[in-house]
Parts: structure tokens; sequence; C-alpha cells
């Protein structure tokens, strides 16, 4: 199963989130899940799915976080569905952003 996400699904996210900033969050390229950063003095990464969260997956995010030099102790993943869960996990499913 790919769980990439594909551009369109990426940028539908990012549409979403950025209703509520200031200014639109910083993307970033060269990486599968981890897409954008957050707002605010302690950034950290937003990561979008292709499909739902699992324990092997989350493990991906993890590895992600590290090497863009993120601490991974809360990643904000948005999916299909939250089949993982844990403490440094922030999971909102599309259908909650009306996706």
């Amino acid at each position: 199963m790919n769980q990439a996400p594909s551009e369109a699904r990426v940028s539908s996210v990012l549409s979403v989130l950025n209703r509520y900033e200031k200014r639109p969050l910083p993307r970033l390229d060269g990486f599968t899940f981890l897409k954008a950063l957050t707002s605010g003095k302690r950034k950290r990464g937003i990561f979008i799915l292709g499909e739902d969260l699992t324990r092997e997956v989350f493990k991906l995010c993890i590895k992600e976080a590290i090497a863009a030099g993120l601490d991974p102790d809360k990643l904000y993943i948005y999916g299909r569905l939250g089949i993982y869960s844990g403490r440094s996990i922030e999971f909102t499913k599309f259908a909650d952003l009306g996706l």
C-alpha cells in the first residue's frame, strides 16, 4: 500500500490549516510525509499521509522528523484513520477537516 500523499491532498490539507495562520505554513520538500512546519517559536512537523496511520508509518514519520532536525516529541499527523496512537501523536482525520 502506497502511503505517500498526492500533491492535491497535501495542498488541500495545508489550505485548511493556513486559514488559521497569519502567514502560510513553511512547506518542506524531500520527505514522504513531512510536508510543513508549524508556526510559532517551537517548530514541529506537519505530516500528511496518503492513507491510515499505522505503527510502521509512525516510525517513518519519526525518522523524517529527526532527519529534518525536529524534536519528535510531538507530531501533527493528518490521515484517513488513526489506527496507531501514542503520547507524541496529534492525529486529525481528513474528514474532520472537511476533506
